[in-house]
């Protein structure tokens, strides 16, 4: 284990870091969530992973029953299809709770295509290793790039 928040822990598997979480954390490609409550493990647990098993101190997950997260796919590379695909996915997912107090302003900046916005909107705002908004604010960027390169 490498760091801890209110809902997991991060952990070092080689040199991929990634997070184990409970179920109020958001779905994505980093993110193993789990059922139940968040796991609590101490500093510098080792981990060990198979096919189907990952053991940490006294934590252990079974990963037959699990799923890879996948984002959806897009049909137009442009923006505003893509804000219309993230508005309707969103649900699924979940907005992050820290950011429903300004989640009106950020759709309403996705809707104008406004990045610039959405980023002061976004930037520092939550919490975790990276805030969330900051992780929103990534996820973004990224889409924005990939559809207009």
């Amino acid at each position: 284990m490498v760091g801890s928040f209110s809902a997991g822990s991060y952990l070092r598997f080689g040199e991929a870091i990634f997070a184990v979480a409970d179920g109020s954390v958001a779905a994505g490609p980093l993110h193993l969530i789990v059922s139940g409550c968040a796991p609590d493990l101490a500093p510098g647990s080792s981990i060990t992973m198979s096919a189907d098993r990952l053991r940490a101190d006294h934590l252990e997950i079974d990963l037959t029953g699990g799923h890879r997260w996948r984002p959806g796919s897009l049909s137009r590379p442009d923006l505003l299809t893509a804000c219309s695909h993230l508005a309707a996915i969103a649900p699924a997912f979940g907005i992050p709770t820290e950011l429903h107090p300004v989640w009106v302003d950020v759709e309403a900046a996705l809707v104008d295509g406004d990045l610039d916005r959405i980023r002061l909107i976004l930037q520092g705002r939550g919490s975790g290793l990276t805030p969330v908004g900051d992780d929103v604010l990534a996820g973004l960027i990224l889409l924005d790039a990939l559809l207009d390169p």
